[in-house]
């Protein structure tokens, strides 16, 4: 293939995954995920940790429960 075959291909890729999307779920707001600071006040809190895989997929699954 020449470059401008591939060049104009890759053009119309990204053209047709950009497209625009709706979701129809509506937004949630939650004091937990307002801020970074307060994420981390959280997790801190609640001794949530994600230094090793073990942990981290615990702390995910309570800040999931308490959402």
């Amino acid at each position: 293939e020449d470059d401008s075959t591939a060049s104009s291909l890759s053009e119309v890729a990204k053209k047709e995954s950009l497209s625009a999307t709706a979701d129809p779920d509506p937004v949630i707001d939650n004091e937990l995920c307002d801020t970074r600071q307060s994420f981390l006040n959280f997790c801190q809190a609640n001794h949530y940790q994600f230094d090793e895989l073990r942990r981290a997929k615990h702390s995910s699954m309570l800040i999931c429960y308490a959402l």
